[in-house]
């Protein structure tokens, strides 16, 4: 049995600590705070 025409769309928030570049699933996301030196 084939998957035919079964598509899925997922997004992702990415973001960026130091040289390193993250992503994750925003359906996974529950809080974003704000941080500031």
């Amino acid at each position: 049995m084939g998957v035919a025409g079964i598509t899925e769309t997922v997004q992702y928030l990415t973001f960026k600590l130091a040289d390193e570049t993250f992503a994750v699933e925003v359906a996974k996301v529950r809080e974003i705070l704000d941080f500031s030196t």
